[in-house]
């Protein structure tokens, strides 16, 4: 699971050489699995995935760069390093290979109402700004 703490619009992550797996967003399993070889994560967000690393060595997951035209002096405007993984020739759990699942389980009973809720055609969101900073993202 990875999330973005920032308050940055979308971090775009990938890991040359191999597939993300999605399985889930802010919590919420996706139905299906989906493959993506780039996973976009919003402010604030959070997104469950899977890669299979079928040889040892080292990998490192890239930041795409980001550079905010709104905010003066500021910007990832070149890829960055965001994560280094190192995959042992012999690891020290189970018996390789470890495979990705084909299917997702069901929906708990609260998931399924959820997915099956209709949204609302009109919703009303009042923010009170007597104090702090006015940043807000719904």
């Amino acid at each position: 699971r990875m999330a973005s703490a920032t308050v940055e619009p979308t971090i775009s992550l990938s890991l040359p050489g191999h597939t993300f797996l999605v399985v889930a967003l802010d919590g919420l399993p996706l139905p299906e699995p989906e493959k993506a070889d780039v996973v976009e994560i919003y402010g604030g967000g959070r997104v469950d995935f899977l890669v299979v690393f079928d040889q040892p060595g080292t990998f490192v997951m890239k930041r795409a760069a980001w550079n905010p035209k709104s905010v003066p002096n500021f910007s990832y405007d070149q890829e960055q390093d965001a994560l280094t993984i190192n995959v042992l020739e012999k690891p020290s759990y189970g018996k390789p290979p470890h495979t990705l699942p084909k299917a997702l389980p069901p929906y708990s009973r609260r998931l399924r109402k959820l997915a099956t809720t209709r949204p609302v055609d009109h919703k009303t969101i009042t923010l009170n700004l007597q104090r702090g900073f006015p940043i807000f993202q719904i």
